[in-house]
């Protein structure tokens, strides 16, 4: 018998000093499985963010997919909508590539890591 492994999507928000924005940090694959389990916790953050910015860092992901991508212009439309913003920080290789190639940093900002962000500030 086959054993099925199920990769998942962890997310942690963190609190940051800095008062202008806030960082999710995701862990594991963030697919059309996993986004069902975390589109609420981060539709509700959204709408109830009193930061500027909110960070997605993908330091620890490993897959996105085409509904993840969907979902992540679709947050930054949201943002917009209340004069906000998201960027991406610290994406592996193999998902960096991905973004990339399909134009997701044209909309949406990129740095290379969390101290390069607070930088630009």
């Amino acid at each position: 018998m086959d054993n099925i492994e199920i990769i998942k999507l962890d997310i942690s928000i963190q609190e940051q000093q800095d008062p202008r924005f806030k960082v999710v940090e995701f862990h594991g694959e963030f697919d059309s499985y996993s986004l069902q389990n975390v589109r609420e916790k981060i539709l509700t953050l959204v709408e109830s963010l009193p930061q500027d910015i909110l960070v997605f860092h993908f330091g620890n992901l490993h897959f996105v997919n085409s509904e993840s991508i969907s979902f992540m212009l679709q947050i930054q439309e949201l943002l917009q909508n209340h004069k906000k913003k998201l960027v991406i920080v610290q994406a592996r290789p193999n998902v960096k590539d991905v973004l990339k190639v399909i134009g997701l940093f044209d909309s949406i900002p990129y740095f290379a890591n969390l101290l390069d962000f607070i930088h630009s500030l």
